[in-house]
């Protein structure tokens, strides 16, 4: 029998697979502005930060609350992206349209981006903060910026990969 994964595995990948499939254009009555080129799970490398649009998510730490029969769990993921800047545009407005894209991707409710899309997963997923990180200068128009969010969600108190009262 193959191994299951953890809850938070299973958050973490689909959060991952959240701005993997988010899409220019797309919906169409309300469309997202762009398309990530990298979206991975690890630091962004010089490579990565060359693309146009790239985000990375990194885990931190965690928080357990136990409860009867289950821990109810408080994961930090800090999302970090990088966006080269078209001359054409200032980069201050190019940050706040990233940094919008960001926090509409993780409260899209067509995706179910509050729950991951399993509720019986993820109780919730929220911002708690962001910050600018750089404007670059005029050569090379790199902005970044860094989103803290919270992922909530319980599990079993005897195995993280079970969701209290199932199993495996």
């Amino acid at each position: 029998m193959p191994e299951a994964l953890s809850i938070r595995e299973q958050a973490l990948r689909q959060l991952k697979a959240n701005f993997v499939s988010q899409k220019k254009g797309v919906p169409t009555t309300d469309p997202y502005d762009f398309k990530w080129d990298v979206v991975q799970r690890q630091p962004l490398s010089a490579e990565s930060e060359g693309k146009e649009y790239a985000l990375a998510i990194i885990e931190g730490t965690e928080q357990k609350i136990p409860q009867i029969s289950s821990q109810t769990s408080t994961l930090q993921v800090t999302l970090e992206w990088t966006h080269i800047c078209p001359k054409a545009m200032d980069p201050t407005e190019a940050f706040n349209r990233v940094l919008w894209n960001i926090q509409r991707r993780i409260r899209d409710r067509s995706i179910d981006a509050r729950t991951l899309g399993n509720p019986a997963l993820v109780t919730d997923i929220r911002e708690i903060a962001n910050r600018q990180e750089s404007i670059d200068d005029a050569i090379d128009r790199l902005i970044a910026g860094t989103v803290f969010v919270q992922i909530l969600y319980k599990h079993d108190e005897d195995d993280p990969r079970v969701v209290p009262g199932g199993s495996i």
